[in-house]
């Protein structure tokens, strides 16, 4: 290994965050070398939270990178429930795992409510919920649209056949 000192490590960071690179790895990658704790990291990750700082494809690193950092900040639980009505998706599901992590059950309504809002999230987070509430995950699959489609279809059918005979 090697050391880097902080001035050169500075001028990396920036130079990182100005290059393109395919789905942005260049910069997810220099974002998520701020994981490790010490003041300049946090303030520059809680800078990156706001809207416009950070790409749109970075931001959900952004979210999961600061995660690492909630020990010491523990006021980071009140920005992660905020971050569940974030428009980017991968966003609100990143903030429900680290809320499953660093939270209480207090937190179990605003994942349930993520649900109602947003059904294709409910894959990730019911067994978020369940950790919450210290349970286990369900080992039962929830059933696909097609599959409950097909069943109502099924019972569709017999009340037909019932009605004719």
């Amino acid at each position: 290994m090697f050391a880097v000192d902080s001035t050169a490590a500075d001028s990396l960071y920036d130079w990182a965050m100005k290059q393109d690179s395919h789905r942005d790895m260049i910069r997810k990658t220099a974002i998520r070398s701020l994981r490790k704790y010490n003041a300049s990291n946090y303030k520059r990750l809680k800078a990156l939270l706001e809207y416009g700082t950070a790409p749109w494809s970075c931001r959900s690193t952004v979210v999961s990178t600061i995660g690492r950092h909630t020990k010491k900040h523990p006021e980071l639980i009140s920005t992660f429930e905020e971050l569940l009505v974030d428009p980017n998706r991968n966003v609100r599901t990143t903030a429900a795992r680290l809320l499953s992590h660093h939270g209480d059950e207090s937190q179990v309504t605003n994942l349930e409510n993520l649900i109602v809002r947003d059904p294709i999230t409910e894959r990730y987070v019911t067994p978020l919920i369940a950790r919450l509430k210290g349970q286990e995950p369900t080992a039962e699959p929830t059933p696909s649209i097609k599959h409950e489609l097909l069943e109502i279809r099924d019972r569709l059918d017999k009340l037909i056949k019932a009605q004719q005979d």
